[in-house]
């Protein structure tokens, strides 16, 4: 399979796949066992890397990266950088579940809220899919610390080929590149707030939110004091930033 072509998004190199190019890559991953891990990075990504070396030095190791939502599409556009569509994280779980061999080797649930990585599992094992094993980490998870290690050593004793990891940026973005080593075989994929969706303890969003790129007011509407300093402050300036690139590269040299 070959390299997909790369679009470079600010400070980071974004993998220009659409959302059924990515569920096949995975698949076909899963199937050789090739491993690595897989970021879905968003605006407020972009503009969280520029200012957290760790952070970004943990996107950077991913095996791919793609544009989670059309805030990323639009201001790449804006910057004259075109990426062929979004690459929804909280939608991935149930469509790769769905295109893998339901003999195959088993999925991972990693993460969400108290009980959320179960329900979770529950509802994607319908329909003959995939088994599912759900790990779910004590609250406020430091990640390398002793609970950390033994939640890992549970969820390598199953052997999966898919581990979707639900912990939040930029937690579960540190946590997949400390720990692909610990489980070589599987293709872990960060999809932030999806186990907790599909689990059934937080509502998605309107489909067609989703497809103009207006979620993010879905989620602020829901959790306004954790997420306005981040959609009302962080996010413009990272328009602003794309607005100064396009702007540059029409700038005579």
């Amino acid at each position: 399979m070959s390299p997909p072509a790369v679009v470079r998004i600010d400070s980071l190199s974004i993998d220009n796949l659409t959302f059924d190019e990515t569920v096949d890559r995975i698949a076909t991953w899963a199937a050789d066992g090739s491993g690595g891990y897989i970021c879905t990075p968003n605006v407020d990504h972009i503009v969280r890397a520029r200012r957290d070396v760790a952070f970004r030095s943990a996107l950077e190791g991913a095996r791919l990266r793609v544009p989670d939502g059309m805030g990323i599409v639009y201001g790449a556009a804006l910057a004259g950088a075109g990426l062929r569509g979004t690459v929804t994280g909280r939608l991935l779980p149930e469509a790769v579940a769905g295109a893998l061999d339901p003999s195959g080797p088993p999925i991972g649930l990693f993460g969400g809220r108290a009980g959320m990585a179960s329900a979770a599992a529950s509802r994607l094992s319908a329909a003959g899919r995939p088994a599912l094993h759900a790990v779910e980490p004590p609250m406020g998870l430091e990640v390398g610390s002793d609970d950390d290690m033994a939640a890992v050593r549970q969820l390598a004793a199953k052997a999966p080929r898919v581990v979707f990891v639900g912990l939040g940026s930029p937690k579960q973005e540190l946590w997949m590149a400390r720990h692909t080593a610990h489980m070589p075989n599987a293709i872990l994929v960060g999809v932030g707030q999806a186990i907790d969706v599909i689990g059934g303890a937080q509502a998605p969003a309107p489909a067609w939110m989703t497809r103009l790129g207006a979620e993010w007011a879905f989620r602020l509407a829901q959790e306004p004091r954790r997420l306005a300093a981040r959609y009302l402050w962080d996010d413009p300036r990272f328009f602003w930033w794309m607005l100064r690139a396009r702007l540059a590269r029409r700038r005579p040299s």
